[in-house]
């Protein structure tokens, strides 16, 4: 199965479940492609949040930061979501998951500036 076709099983999957967290997934997956960078690395229309310290890159990519709210309400109970705003959330954590570089989260700096990947 290819990709195009397990994120339309996917989305069946999901539509199925609950419409309005199809929708907000939807919502949420193409909102979040129409700002992110085309490619990974490229800068979208907004800014990647990277903190540097030391002789480390820290990226804190959308996926990540969507899924820590989920994680983080789910455990806190701080806000009440609903289908919509969870649907909404899982298309932005879904979107950043297509990235090949989804995983590179710590990176350490080179003599030059640029990103060298860990082992």
């Amino acid at each position: 199965m290819n990709f195009s076709k397990s994120k339309f099983f996917l989305g069946f999957i999901l539509a199925f479940v609950s419409f309005k967290t199809f929708l907000g997934a939807l919502f949420g997956y193409l909102f979040t492609k129409s700002l992110a960078g085309k490619k990974p690395g490229e800068r979208g229309k907004i800014r990647s949040l990277i903190i540097e310290f030391k002789n480390w890159k820290i990226h804190l990519h959308h996926w990540f930061l969507g899924a820590c709210i989920l994680a983080l309400n789910f455990y806190f109970q701080i806000f009440q979501f609903n289908s919509l705003t969870f649907g909404f959330l899982s298309g932005v954590i879904f979107q950043g998951l297509t990235y090949p570089d989804w995983y590179k989260i710590v990176t350490r700096k080179t003599n030059h500036g640029f990103n060298r990947k860990l082992n």
